[in-house]
């Protein structure tokens, strides 16, 4: 969805909901009791589920957002780094080559590098993403190191005793 389409669909919300205040109006100034005790929905402008007495955020425009369209739209634009350069760009203009994520400059070099060396390129870059996100001990092998010897510290410490 384009940033124009989201426009156009807040400019049509907005105007629904000027319609529906108007419609409102009308019935009560006409003397109309069903709209006595008509309970007002706060509905979630992305999901459109009901948010009255939910959690939720509430935007400039006065749309409501509940908890999970909100964080989604947040990922959206959170900064992700590029796995060729490394600068952050918001994960919406990131582009997936073979799996990895790159900016649109470094996806310009690989497409006008030569086909060899960018496939070469390609293979390192993921290469090193499966290498990142290999589950890996969080132990240090320093820490490892150092209980052995002092396990070993200790059984000597005892033989000694011992004999």
């Amino acid at each position: 969805m384009s940033s124009e389409d989201g426009h156009d669909a807040g400019a049509l919300s907005r105007a629904n909901q000027q319609q529906a205040r108007i419609h409102r109006l009308e019935r009560l100034s006409s003397g109309d009791s069903s709209m006595v005790g008509e309970h007002v929905h706060k509905v979630c402008c992305v999901c459109g589920e009901i948010l009255n007495h939910k959690p939720r955020f509430k935007d400039r425009e006065g749309r409501y957002w509940c908890p999970t369209c909100n964080a989604a739209d947040h990922e959206k634009v959170r900064p992700v780094p590029c796995a060729d350069c490394g600068i952050e760009v918001p994960r919406a203009d990131m582009k997936e080559l073979h799996g990895v994520m790159l900016c649109p400059v470094c996806v310009e070099k690989f497409l006008h590098d030569s086909k060899a060396m960018a496939e070469v390129r390609l293979q390192a870059l993921v290469h090193s993403q499966q290498v990142k996100q290999t589950p890996s001990s969080n132990i240090p092998v320093q820490k490892i190191v150092l209980a052995v010897a002092l396990l070993l510290a200790a059984i000597l410490i005892l033989i000694y005793r011992l004999s």
